[in-house]
């Protein structure tokens, strides 16, 4: 979701690489989707409750969204490794402003229209809460990845100075681990009911090293089959993670809520592993997409804070209607609405930000003058 963006060469300069920014704009919409299904209740809750078999659909479709955090973390890694010297830790700043002015904005919408549910109290809770708390709040992924490129420049130097063996043999062994053997251990109930982990940073950096490894052994990666088959693979893992739930809390073993679609699970892993690399292989440049891919983490910040999702999301009648339609239409219907829906949502988070840009640019003349 950084601003930094994939080049090639051609023409004699150097040209943004499409294909990764389509991915981009893919991953956001995945996690758009995501937590449309949500906060909807349509998809299966946190607590691990059961639905029927349209909830369990729908539940499987919903663990995409954490494929998308992947990718995004992957990008990061990717380009790590093609910078020539370690990235500044003074790069994360415009990052920071971004994010400060859409939850001050926001707080302060709240201020206005939500003024009953802020309780200014020590400790901090509700509301208040969800704007303060970047670890585990609405705004995790980013608190993450600044803490994440604040170490890069130690990180990329950890990681140069191994050999590609040498560094094959780490991701593998870290990936697996975080995977499959986090994945086997809850199986074998010998884990917790599904929250791992509440700091997300490790997450972000597994997925970092990921991407960094790729990046080293491109030269090597000639074909697409396998990066297709784990994507398909992990699909199918991703989309059986609500039955394998069901199972065990029908045979009265435990609630496994995020088996295989957790941010760091088998199934989540092997397909941002595999689409990242299917898009990572398209070497060309479109000017739409890469603008439309400017967009991403204006999107991220603007939908998922607590004032859009309360006022102007799930107080609207389109909400109250596809909630309806979910539950109770044709899954056909429910499809091009949820599609409608989180089409729709991205395109007007580019709207805002792109005005936000326009004042920023402006401001910035007038003070010049």
């Amino acid at each position: 979701m950084s601003a930094r963006t994939a080049r090639v060469s051609g023409g004699g300069q150097k040209v943004r690489q499409s294909g990764i920014e389509l991915l981009r704009i893919l991953a956001i919409l995945a996690i758009i989707l995501h937590h449309l299904l949500l906060y909807s209740g349509a998809s299966l809750g946190v607590d691990g409750e059961i639905g029927g078999g349209r909830q369990i659909l729908f539940s499987g479709l919903s663990g995409f969204g954490k494929v998308g955090v992947g990718i995004f973390f992957m990008i990061t890694g990717y380009f790590l490794c093609k910078r020539k010297t370690a990235p500044q830790p003074r790069r994360v700043w415009p990052i920071i402003r971004q994010m400060a002015f859409y939850v001050v904005v926001s707080f302060g919408l709240s201020l206005i229209f939500l003024k009953d549910k802020i309780d200014f109290e020590f400790p901090p809770s509700g509301v208040l809460l969800s704007y303060l708390d970047i670890w585990n709040g609405y705004y995790w992924f980013i608190g993450s990845y600044v803490l994440l490129m604040i170490l890069s420049p130690q990180i990329k130097k950890m990681l140069d100075h191994l050999s590609d063996r040498e560094l094959v043999r780490v991701t593998l062994i870290i990936a697996l681990l975080a995977s499959v053997g986090t994945d086997l251990w809850r199986l074998l109930r010998f884990g917790d009911n599904g929250i791992v982990s509440s700091f997300y940073l490790p997450t972000a950096i597994i997925y970092c090293l990921i991407g960094y490894t790729v990046c080293r052994l491109e030269k090597y990666i000639t074909g697409r089959g396998w990066a297709a088959f784990a994507l398909l693979l992990g699909t199918i893992l991703i989309m059986m993670s609500p039955l394998v739930t069901n199972y065990y809390a029908n045979m009265g073993w435990g609630k496994l809520p995020d088996i295989f679609r957790r941010e760091q699970a088998t199934g989540t892993m092997l397909a941002a592993i595999g689409s990242f690399i299917i898009f990572m292989k398209m070497k060309w440049t479109n000017r739409v997409v890469n603008k439309t891919a400017s967009w991403t983490l204006a999107t991220y910040l603007i939908h998922n804070n607590p004032f859009v999702l309360w006022m102007t999301i799930w107080s609207s009648g389109n909400a109250v209607r596809l909630t309806t339609i979910l539950y109770y239409g044709s899954i056909p219907k429910a499809f091009v609405m949820l599609a409608a829906f989180t089409i729709e949502i991205f395109l007007v988070c580019g709207v805002i930000e792109s005005v936000r840009r326009l004042a920023v640019r402006a401001i910035m003349r007038v003070s010049n003058l």
